[in-house]
């Protein structure tokens, strides 16, 4: 099996070009839940996004909405805190490299940080800290 991944590895470097694009801005926007509604027929359910629930509330400090884009541009130990029902948006620069003949487009989203259960069978679920730091 390693050597059948190497040899696909080996063929995208071969045939793929790697554009790297910076988000020109990232907000924390506070968004609710979903509520959902009627069963769709592949996931079970389907979200209403014009209908929203508020989420639960978690102990400790968030980061307040708004523009967060010094928080989320390097990886070190600043990051914006988000709890349930809050997302960021990013936004991207809109120029892209032209493509080749017959290419297609794939876009891949890299982030590092931490997700916390709010499971109460976590020791530290529903709250904020302690926030994890790197070594």
């Amino acid at each position: 099996l390693g050597k059948l991944l190497g040899e696909v590895e080996s063929a995208i470097e071969k045939n793929s070009k790697v554009q790297v694009l910076n988000p020109d801005d990232a907000h924390l926007n506070v968004v609710g839940f979903y509520r959902e509604t009627e069963a769709a027929p592949l996931v079970g359910y389907n979200p209403h996004e014009k209908d929203t629930v508020e989420a639960q509330r978690w102990k400790g400090s968030l980061t307040p909405p708004g523009t967060v884009k010094n928080l989320v541009s390097s990886v070190d130990d600043r990051v914006a805190i988000c709890g349930p029902g809050r997302g960021i948006r990013l936004e991207f620069p809109d120029k892209l490299s032209e493509l080749p003949p017959n290419w297609t487009r794939t876009f891949l989203l890299r982030v590092n940080g931490w997700c916390k259960d709010a499971s109460v069978t976590t020791r530290t679920g529903g709250r904020v800290d302690p926030i994890p730091r790197r070594e």
